[in-house]
């Protein structure tokens, strides 16, 4: 039912009317009993109008909603602050004019506003999203909402019109938009490019090496150093290309999340990275992990990646430590997994640079990689809602903490 206000509008955009028992007389020639009736329904129309008048004068101080009633013919009724501040038009400018004022000329001439009121009568209800055009002609993006309003016996009285500018929120999110249209381009070109270059590395490492079988006695030492660096460089390049991909496979070819359990996750890691473990003597210990919905194939290589950070960076005076656990009640929306271990660490100055695409601390005459590990963590958990930081302190180890929803709704693979 509509609020009393507007049932009570008047073609001049009052949102009150006058009370009916203004002049009314008490009456003495009633019993008792009726004549207590009569007090009561004193009492209460008062009160009525004293409600009618506060809700008048909150819709006509609002300023950040455009709220005004229109007729059934729909020609403006009513105007308050918020209208006058968003079209520019005062209360005295568009009371009796039709409300196809705010559209575009196109779309006024094809007959937009009316179908909105046709449509608000037939359900009760009308929304959009669109252009409207202010006094001078400026145009802004808008949210309306048309309302049906009836009287007590549900015939219709008119319409209430609420309208918002929310330009700076479709510039916002037009400009999402766009960053996500040019990452997607950008990961597809990098997907294509890795792709392409493989097979030029390849011949150039086959040349290479039918080079030096071929002709190897004949080159001089300086040939042959020269011909080493080019297969190191090529190499390298190998390298970059398959971190490149593993990157952008994160989102092209993630799977469906299932239930995962992560201490079969760590497991596997665990047994494929034996041989590593062994050479470096590490110590890992997991303490039970939790079960989440999650890509398992992806959780894989978050911890894989971290713990062979691990050993990477260990230190030469220590044998490396590395310790896996969960921390975060059951009933938390949100599990936190943390991965530390005793290694050389990095300034705390770098803790959100070493999670970038092709950053690294230390040369890689000093350690080996392409600088992309890092930044797969991080893409694999925030593809599945969280997040991963790190602390540390140089020569004193490094900690990661990864942050996962327990649960997810259900989603498609590239989600």
């Amino acid at each position: 039912m509509p609020p009393a206000w507007a049932s009570r509008s008047t073609a001049c955009g009052a949102l009150a009317c006058a009370p009916p028992h203004a002049n009314r007389q008490p009456r003495t020639d009633m019993p008792p009993s009726h004549l207590s009736l009569l007090g009561a329904e004193s009492i209460a129309e008062p009160a009525a109008e004293l409600a009618d008048g506060f809700y008048r004068r909150l819709v006509e101080s609002v300023t950040d909603y455009a709220i005004y009633r229109l007729g059934l013919d729909g020609r403006i009724s009513s105007w308050n602050a918020g209208a006058e501040r968003f079209k520019h038009y005062t209360e005295t400018e568009v009371l009796g004019r039709h409300f196809s004022l705010f559209y575009t000329r196109a779309e006024a001439e094809a007959g937009k506003p009316q179908r909105a009121l046709t449509l608000a009568l037939q359900t009760g209800r009308f929304e959009d999203y669109g252009w409207r055009v202010r006094k001078g002609g400026e145009s802004f993006w808008a949210h309306v909402i048309i309302d049906l309003i009836r009287d007590d016996a549900g015939v219709p009285l008119g319409f209430a019109k609420i309208t918002r500018d929310i330009s700076d929120r479709r510039a916002i999110e037009m400009r999402l938009n766009d960053l996500q249209r040019s990452h997607q381009e950008l990961e597809q070109f990098i997907h294509v490019a890795s792709h392409d270059l493989r097979e030029p590395l390849r011949k150039v490492l086959a040349f290479s090496d039918l080079i030096a079988l071929d002709d190897g006695a004949a080159l001089s030492p300086a040939s042959h150093a020269y011909l080493a660096s080019i297969c190191a460089a090529t190499r390298r390049m190998q390298a970059l290309l398959d971190s490149l991909l593993s990157l952008t496979k994160v989102t092209s070819e993630g799977q469906l999340f299932s239930r995962c359990d992560l201490n079969d996750v760590a497991a596997e890691v665990l047994s494929d990275l034996a041989v590593a473990i062994r050479e470096t003597g590490a110590r890992i210990d997991v303490a039970p992990l939790a079960v989440i919905d999650a890509d398992p194939a992806q959780m894989r290589q978050l911890l894989q990646n971290l713990i062979e950070n691990a050993m990477k960076y260990r230190r030469d005076d220590l044998t490396p430590h590395i310790t896996v656990r969960c921390f975060g009640a059951v009933s938390a929306p949100h599990l936190t997994l943390q991965v530390a271990d005793n290694g050389i660490g990095f300034d705390p100055q770098y803790g959100e640079r070493i999670f970038g695409i092709f950053q690294r601390l230390h040369t890689r005459d000093q350690y080996s990689g392409a600088g992309v590990g890092l930044a797969i963590c991080r893409k694999i958990c925030r593809r599945h809602g969280g997040d991963i930081t790190a602390t540390s302190n140089a020569g004193q180890g490094a900690s990661f903490l990864i942050t996962l929803p327990r649960a997810h709704a259900p989603q498609g693979a590239g989600a």
